[in-house]
């Protein structure tokens, strides 16, 4: 087994032949090593009444028709792959489709770009405001002014979690 680097990510081939004289989809997974060599990883073979009956219920479906022990795409691919099926059972003249994916790109799709920054406005609360009449003190929590005039509140024994999406 090669060890790769960041930046040297496989890049991956399927390809998806659908033999109509045994009735039988086949789907085999290629691995393109570092000199461009491609490897065959895996194939399956699916019995075409199960591939046609799965198609109208949709591209989900398909999916977990087509995800098995031994192939198992990420979901990007497996979507894409599904959608090349329906292709080709939709086409009466096409019988193979090869799909060529590189990991990088897989690895780029779900990631964003966040920008720190020091620009942020605080709307400055004066004290007079404050102790306007409506206030309501909760004695939960200590309520406590900054040198600028921010209120910090500090909840008692209470941790603080913070949650980012990506």
């Amino acid at each position: 087994m090669r060890n790769y680097k960041y930046g040297n990510i496989m890049r991956q081939k399927y390809v998806i032949f659908k033999n109509d004289e045994k009735n039988e989809l086949i789907l085999k997974a290629f691995t393109e090593l570092d000199n461009a060599e491609s490897v065959l990883t895996c194939e399956e073979t699916y019995d075409e009444k199960i591939i046609k009956s799965t198609i109208p219920k949709g591209k989900k479906a398909l999916v977990s028709i087509l995800r098995t022990q031994n192939i198992y795409p990420p979901g990007l691919y497996a979507e894409i792959i599904a959608e090349s099926v329906m292709e080709l059972y939709d086409s009466k003249n096409i019988n193979t489709k090869e799909l060529l994916f590189d990991d990088m790109t897989f690895l780029k799709k779900g990631t964003k770009t966040y920008i720190a920054t020091d620009n942020i406005e605080y709307e400055k609360i004066e004290s007079d405001e404050i102790f306007d009449d409506d206030f309501n003190i909760n004695y939960e929590t200590k309520d406590t002014l900054n040198e600028d005039g921010f209120i910090l509140n500090f909840e008692e024994d209470e941790l603080i979690d913070i949650e980012c999406e990506i």
